[in-house]
């Protein structure tokens, strides 16, 4: 899965692996990011829960920002299916993998925390009529969002 921006809270672990342990044992809220740095230190990594509103958590989005450039894009370099995973370390095992990936998914993602600065863009389904439309995050808050629905311009003008 392509990783979709919304809003979301970092939390910082210390590796892979303790990103992992979070993750499976249910500790962190659907809007929580683990971030923590790669093995080599070239990276901040960070898994986004990017599942459906049902589970966030059943997929994760692994993102990358290169920590010795400045304004350094995210790049989604991952999608992890974590719902077929039951074990803590197989999950930790890709989490790694996922810090030396040469494969890059979208080379300019975005990871908004806390509050949308206004120009970010995500796709949203319509909370009315269920349309699928790209909107801006900031306007869209206001029907409480963080999960992926809206409400389209159409729905919005009755």
């Amino acid at each position: 899965m392509y990783y979709e921006a919304r809003t979301h809270e970092i939390v910082e672990v210390t590796n892979a692996m303790e990103a992992a342990i979070k993750i499976k044992s249910g500790s962190i809220e659907t809007y929580q990011v683990m971030k923590w740095t790669s093995n080599d230190g070239k990276y901040f990594m960070y898994a986004v829960p990017d599942g459906h509103i049902d589970n966030m958590l059943l997929e994760l989005a692994i993102l990358r920002q290169e920590i010795h450039s400045i304004d350094a894009n995210y790049q989604q370099v991952e999608s992890i299916t974590n719902g077929w995973i039951d074990n803590v370390d197989i999950l930790g095992k890709y989490l790694q993998e996922s810090e030396t990936s040469n494969f890059i998914m979208i080379k300019n993602a975005q990871l908004i925390t806390i509050n949308p600065q206004g120009h970010e863009k995500a796709w949203f389904t319509c909370g009315c009529c269920g349309t699928s439309f790209l909107a801006n995050v900031k306007e869209q808050i206001k029907f409480d969002q963080d999960a992926g629905y809206g409400i389209c311009d159409r729905c919005n003008s009755w």
